[in-house]
């Protein structure tokens, strides 16, 4: 699978499966979209390979232990790298490019979901994280 940024300075490849994809509710990930939720994988870290931009991919410490990594020319987020889990990282796939094999499976941080959106679906749905 292959992904990009926005201006295309940044693009990268997802080898294998992606897993479950969980759709976050958290106000973190809230306001870095704009949008009602961000969709993440979650995929060990050498399955993903930079295939060009190195140099634009800036990393922003979220909170300590929480690192997200964006195109410093068009904000686009790329991936979530958290400490306690350092052999995995958590790209966003809106990236990704053409059709790819998703299966979303749940819902996360709907303890912090927006008033104004409303979850319609049957898919599980947990107050905070699932592990």
């Amino acid at each position: 699978m292959n992904g990009k940024c926005l201006c295309g300075k940044v693009s990268y490849q997802i080898e294998g499966d992606l897993g479950e994809v969980r759709l976050c509710h958290c106000s973190d990930c809230r306001e870095v979209t704009g949008s009602a939720f961000s969709a993440n994988a979650k995929i060990k870290r050498e399955q993903f390979k930079l295939t060009s931009g190195t140099a634009a991919l800036t990393e922003y410490v979220r909170r300590p232990g929480v690192l997200c990594y964006f195109c410093s020319s068009c904000g686009c987020h790329i991936y979530v790298w958290v400490e306690s889990e350092p052999d995995l990282i958590r790209p966003r796939i809106g990236g990704l490019m053409g059709d790819v094999p998703v299966t979303i499976g749940a819902h996360v941080w709907v303890s912090s979901k927006a008033s104004w959106f409303d979850i319609t679906d049957n898919l599980p749905q947990f107050a905070e994280a699932k592990s």
